[in-house]
C-alpha cells in the first residue's frame, strides 16, 4: 500500500531523470518537462503540415526541447543524427521542392507510401466505418476544447500535424491554468 502511495507522491520521468522529492518539490522540473514536451509536439505538428513558406520546419529547433524530453542516451543520439541530417538536407531545396517533396511522400489523395492519416493503418470496415470514426475523433477532439491550428493546412482531423497539435494542447493547457493560479497567488492587493 506504501508503494501505491510513493508512486503518487513523486514524478516518474523526474525520477528516471534523477530527480527526487514530492510532487510540489519537483514543480519547476515538471513545469521545465511539460514545456519541453510541448515545444516537441508544435514543432513536429508544424513539419507534418504542407509547407507554406520557409519558416514551416527548423529541424534545429528541436534539438534544445528534445534533449530535455528524452532520456535514453541512445535514443537521443539517433534523433540527433537524424535531425542532423534533415538541417543538412532541408535548407538546400527551394520552398517549391519542399512542397513537391511533401506531395511525394504524402499526397494529395491518401498515399500508400506514408500515409499521414490515422485511419490508414487499420481501420476495417469501409467508407461508412471511416467516416464514424472520423466523426468520434472530431467530438474527441471538441470535448476537450481542441480547435485545429488556422495557421496550418486544413486537414481531417487523422492527420499527424492535427494529432500532434492536439498533443501540444493537452500539454499546454495544464501549464496555462497553472500560470493562472500561480499569478493570482502573487498578485498584490
Amino acid at each position: 500500500m506504501g508503494d501505491v502511495i510513493e508512486a503518487k507522491s513523486s514524478d516518474a520521468m523526474l525520477a528516471v531523470l534523477g530527480q527526487t522529492g514530492t510532487l510540489e518539490e519537483l514543480k519547476e522540473e515538471r513545469i521545465s518537462l511539460q514545456l519541453a514536451r510541448g515545444r516537441c509536439y508544435d514543432i513536429l505538428s508544424s513539419a507534418f503540415s504542407y509547407p507554406w513558406n520557409r519558416k514551416f520546419f527548423r529541424p534545429k529547433s528541436l534539438l534544445e526541447p528534445m534533449d530535455i524530453a528524452i532520456v535514453d542516451e541512445e535514443d537521443w543520439n539517433h534523433v540527433k543524427s537524424i535531425l542532423e541530417g534533415i538541417s543538412k538536407y532541408l535548407p538546400k531545396m527551394t520552398i517549391k521542392q519542399a512542397q513537391q517533396e511533401f506531395i511525394r511522400v504524402f499526397g494529395h489523395a491518401v498515399s500508400m507510401e506514408c500515409p499521414p492519416y490515422e485511419m490508414q493503418y487499420g481501420t476495417e470496415g469501409g467508407i461508412q466505418s471511416q467516416t464514424d470514426v472520423l466523426i468520434q475523433l472530431g467530438g474527441f477532439y471538441e470535448t476537450f476544447g481542441f480547435d485545429q491550428p488556422r495557421n496550418r493546412t486544413r486537414e481531417r482531423v487523422d492527420h499527424i500535424s492535427i494529432e500532434l497539435a492536439f498533443m501540444f494542447s493537452c500539454v499546454s493547457e495544464p501549464l496555462l491554468v497553472f500560470k493562472t493560479d500561480m499569478r493570482k497567488e502573487t498578485s498584490v492587493f
